[in-house]
């Protein structure tokens, strides 16, 4: 599907010069010890896998375009973490780890706001 949409768009406007990734969820929140597995791995698939599978498919064409930016946006407490919510600790922090990773390895730059 992801990939269906990058060639939808270089087929539409020419070429692909931004991604921005605006995941996260409102899953339920409780401690560590009482949070469900299957509510942890839909977080990380919808806030984490989702964003990594878009920059998958959205840097080549940015690499053969020879430009590209990708923007990745996350919630503030996703930075600072909850007692009770490790998925915004978790889930929507990565998206500033993978910034981190990505720069400089693909050409495209990253922003995380």
């Amino acid at each position: 599907m992801r990939a269906r949409l990058v060639a939808e768009t270089i087929e539409k406007f020419g070429s692909l010069d931004c991604l921005v990734n605006n995941a996260g969820d409102s899953g339920p929140t409780a401690p560590v010890q009482d949070y469900p597995l299957d509510d942890w791995h839909y977080t990380i698939n919808s806030c984490l896998t989702s964003t990594y599978l878009c920059a998958r498919f959205a840097v080549p064409a940015m690499i053969a375009a020879g430009r590209g930016a990708i923007v990745n946006i996350a919630s503030m407490a996703g930075r600072r973490g909850l007692a009770v919510s490790r998925r915004l600790l978790c889930g929507e922090g990565g998206p500033d780890w993978h910034d981190g990773r990505t720069r400089g390895r693909t050409g495209a730059s990253t922003t995380s706001r």
